[in-house]
Parts: C-alpha cells; structure tokens; sequence
C-alpha cells in the first residue's frame, strides 16, 4: 500500500513541474512575439506612410537650357512641397522654400544665377527628385 502512495505522489509532482515550466516560459515568450509583431506593425505603417505621401507628392523639373533662369520646378501633386535643399553641380545649397500644390517657381529663385552642367538634385520633404 505504501508503494502506490509513493508513486501517485511521485506522479503529482511530475505533473506540477511541468505545468510551473510551461508557466514559467510563456510569459518570457509571449513578450517576445508581442514586441515582434509590433515592431513588425510599426515598420509597416511607415512603409505604407512613406509611400502615400509618395503619391501626393509630386515634382517635376523642367530644363529648358542651362541656365538656372531656365530651370523650373512644378509641383503637380496634392500637397505642398518644403524643397528642404538643391544640389547643383555638387554643391548643396540649403534653402527652406515651401512650393504650393499646383504651381511653379524658377530655380534662379532659389539658388542665383548659375550655370548647371551636372546633375540636378532637389531635396524636398525627405525625397530626393534628380534631373
């Protein structure tokens, strides 16, 4: 009689260190795929951010010559545009111009009169727009 009392106990404390260590490790586990999947949430919001404001915004360069007198930048999109800086011929020029939707303005407003023999990079909303 005293041998199956010793099992049954045996068997009880088996089952209550199972159930400890699968309580134990869900907790560490659950945190684990919580900040997975909201890391993963986060990153895709942004991801999806980025790209509407892609589509409302945009910038088109206009180059007629040389000149910056002949360079235009239009903004046909929906919002308007912070052009935050322009990189003509590897200089970078700040400025801190706001381009309304649905208009244009001359690149000799912004920068002078320069020639621009090199690529033309315009820095507006954190987007870069080449010509």
């Amino acid at each position: 009689m005293s041998r199956a009392i010793s099992k049954a106990v045996s068997e009880i404390f088996s089952t209550l260190i199972v159930a400890l260590i699968v309580l134990a490790m869900s907790g560490p586990l659950m945190y684990f795929y919580h900040q997975i999947s909201s890391t993963q949430k986060s990153t895709v919001n942004s991801v999806i951010n980025n790209e509407i404001l892609s589509t409302e915004m945009k910038i088109r360069i206009i180059k007629i010559g040389n000149f910056s007198n002949d360079i235009f930048l239009f903004n046909y999109g929906k919002i308007n545009v912070y052009i935050e800086s322009i990189i003509v011929d590897g200089k970078i020029i700040k400025t801190n111009q706001e381009l309304s939707a649905g208009t244009m303005i001359s690149l000799s407003s912004l920068v002078g009169n320069v020639t621009v023999t090199g690529p033309l990079i315009i820095n507006a909303n954190g987007q870069y727009f080449i010509e």
